[in-house]
């Protein structure tokens, strides 16, 4: 596998990554769903792909989600 196919491994890979993240959040907390797909999910997904269906986010990201879950546990 040259370079150019490992690369497209790769974002293939991190895109099935963040269907699973996503479907976790979904699933099993469901109270950051809405912040994860409104803010970090998009972010990560227009970053791979360049999908231009969403628009630029700011504040909020992967690891906020984490932390108010990491938070929540304790």
């Amino acid at each position: 596998m040259n370079g150019y196919e490992r690369l497209c491994s790769i974002q293939d890979q991190m895109l099935k990554l963040l269907e699973e993240a996503g479907k976790i959040i979904h699933e099993e907390f469901p109270k950051h769903w809405d912040v994860a797909h409104s803010f970090w999910m998009p972010q990560i997904d227009t970053a791979l792909r360049n999908d231009t269906r969403w628009l630029q986010r700011g504040d909020y990201n992967m690891e906020k989600t984490l932390a108010d879950i990491r938070l929540e546990r304790n």
